[in-house]
């Protein structure tokens, strides 16, 4: 079977060699939404070398893909028949394969990371027991299958296909399987059609290979496999041991799902020549050469390098406030739990910003009628599939706010915008996403809308410490980081201003600092400066004095967390770290200037903001 794709590449950026494709499952079947072209085009040639003028990649000390060791450890399990069926001594096992493990491992592995990995490694062997069960039911045993790839050559072109997984055959050699790893969730999300068409392609064509240098081809070893007659890939997940097969085909069928799904997307995106900003940004090997993401040096107002390429969006910052350890697991190490469910504040929120956005999008103002009620939904709540507890939950909100709205009939408005620069002074790249952007008139205006369970009487600037947004949109506003076909589609315009939209149950503020107004410019750099430079330079990540770990996602592999504690303290004001609310406290006043009343409001807001965690596995 031959698929060679044509090496003809067109990227936005200037190149000197092209080499041979090494094509990954994973990365060309990215969701249409994040899919850059460019950056997978440049990662699918290993051997590619792109122009002078570049930042060279610098990497953390640690180990940074969680799921890495827990694959070498489960290898090696497997390939030395340890498991033991009945798992009586499970914990054991995985304590003893995951120390082996990171023995053999390049980069440090830090102790949280182990202890994550230790449980990630006991649910899947958990899985994998489950799966077996499963199979010898059919009268299907499986053994282990060295890693294979599936190639295609003609004249000069070169072109392999992998995918980051365990694979497997029957005894009989008539089945073979891919296992993939996920975090949890096996069997529950749809399964990508372009990467399943890649990884049906390899188990049904791939064979072993030689492992040189990985800017190096791989030399096939042809005819020491017999060819299956069914593939299939199952899912299994670390954390809560889940297991399913997500596709059984025959081999034909197989190789008609790559043609038909998997090719046309994989050849048009290995052309490359457009880009879509997003999470790769921060490691791509071109991304000061990119003609889509802003490069602006001395955005963020530090001078100093981060100590390795770091990622900035409020959210982070919002969870590295409240507790750097936190942060730290979260999103440096990419450490993740169960999903469960968000609290109180996070849900309002969640249901609001949803409405909104929604509503919004008619480009007409949101009224009165428009509004959930008791004896019925309305239409944008329908479109959203709400049910009536959760238009009860909003409504008080919603109600304040079309009050004021600022949308109108003559209105131009973008919603779902992410927004993407590179600070190269810093090596830090910038993520985040306004709440929205419209046009009223002469004036472009970035919104941020937040719910609180009461407004409190505070001086303007200080919102700028309680929500990150804030001076972070007045800088992107600024140095022109919108995106160029959002710009375009509002035409000109004179005036640019950000706004908070405060709203509770009962009343809607709205504050509105002028962009073009230069003291609010240096207050918003001064403040987003201070914000930040902490952050970059931390190579320690100490848990803050009032970790909040009965709501950390990841405190049970953290060897610093306390749940006990449901309370944090600031300067006297009590905050409550399950709700995220303040706990008013009649003996000491909120005072405007209050430095103490930003803590913890600023805590406050933390606890409900939601994690924009990615949880794509990158091979």
């Amino acid at each position: 079977m031959n698929n060679q794709i044509s090496t003809q590449w067109n990227p936005g950026f200037p190149v000197t060699n092209t080499g041979f494709l090494r094509i990954s499952a994973s990365q060309v079947g990215v969701d249409e939404k994040k899919a850059c072209n460019d950056f997978i085009s440049l990662k699918s040639r290993p051997a590619a070398k792109i122009g002078e003028g570049y930042m060279q990649l610098r990497y953390p000390p640690f180990e940074s893909f969680p799921l890495g060791i827990v694959r070498d450890a489960l290898l090696s399990v497997i390939n030395n028949e340890k498991v033991i069926h009945e798992f009586e001594d499970i914990e054991q096992l995985s304590i003893d394969s995951i120390t082996e493990a990171i023995t053999k491992n390049r980069g440090k592995v830090e102790k949280s990371h182990k202890l994550w990995a230790i449980d990630a490694l006991t649910g899947y062997l958990k899985a994998w027991e489950k799966a077996r069960e499963e199979d010898l039911l059919k009268q299907i045993d499986f053994t282990d299958l060295e890693v294979i790839q599936a190639f295609d050559s003609s004249g000069d072109s070169y072109t392999e296909w992998f995918a980051w997984g365990i694979y497997l055959t029957s005894h009989d050699g008539k089945i073979r399987e891919f296992r993939a790893l996920k975090f949890s969730k096996a069997g529950l999300t749809i399964l990508n059609p372009v990467r399943a068409g890649v990884i049906a392609r390899i188990l049904a064509d791939g064979v072993p290979h030689s492992e040189p240098s990985w800017s190096s081809p791989r030399d096939p070893i042809y005819n020491v496999l017999q060819p299956p007659q069914l593939i299939r890939i199952r899912e299994l997940g670390a954390l809560d041991a889940s297991q399913a097969v997500v596709l059984s085909e025959s081999v034909e069928n197989a190789r008609k799902l790559f043609e038909e799904k998997s090719l046309p997307v994989v050849t048009e995106r290995i052309k490359g020549g457009n880009q879509n900003v997003g999470p790769n940004c921060r490691s791509c090997r071109a991304n000061t050469m990119c003609p889509t993401l802003p490069n602006r040096p001395g955005l963020l107002g530090i001078t100093a390098y981060a100590a390795w390429p770091k990622a900035y969006s409020p959210s982070k910052f919002h969870t590295y406030r409240r507790c750097p350890r936190q942060y730290f697991l979260q999103d440096e190490l990419g450490l993740r739990a169960k999903q469960e469910s968000s609290n109180s504040a996070q849900q309002r929120g969640l249901l609001v910003h949803a409405w909104l956005e929604e509503a919004h999008k008619r480009v007409k103002t949101c009224a009165i009628h428009d509004l959930p009620s008791k004896s019925k939904l309305g239409q944008i709540a329908e479109n959203l599939g709400w049910n009536k507890d959760e238009a009860e939950i909003a409504l008080p909100y919603l109600a304040q706010h079309q009050i004021t709205c600022p949308i109108n009939s003559s209105s131009k408005v973008a919603t779902e915008i992410s927004i993407e620069v590179l600070d190269t002074d810093a090596d830090v790249t910038i993520s985040t996403r306004p709440d929205i952007l419209f046009k009223n008139g002469v004036d472009l205006v970035w919104r941020e809308t937040k719910t609180v369970s009461s407004i409190k009487d505070l001086e303007q600037d200080i919102y700028f410490n309680i929500y990150p947004q804030l001076p972070l949109a007045i800088r992107l506003m600024v140095e022109d980081c919108l995106p160029k076909n959002v710009l375009e589609e509002f035409g000109e315009f004179k005036n640019k201003r950000v706004e908070l939209e405060l709203i509770s149950p009962e009343e809607c503020k709205t504050y509105i600092w002028n962009c073009e107004d230069e003291q609010v410019q240096l207050f918003a750099w001064s403040q987003l400066a201070e914000q930040v430079d902490t952050w970059a330079s931390d190579t320690l990540f100490t848990p803050s004095t009032n970790p909040p770990c009965n709501w950390c996602k990841v405190s049970q592999w953290c060897e610093f967390a306390n749940a006990e504690q449901v309370k944090a303290d600031i300067g006297g004001l009590q905050v409550d770290l399950k709700t995220g609310e303040i706990i008013e406290n009649s003996g000491i006043p909120l005072i405007s200037n209050d430095d103490r009343v930003a803590k913890a409001l600023g805590l406050s807001a933390s606890l409900a903001e939601v994690s924009e965690n990615d949880d794509d596995i990158p091979f």
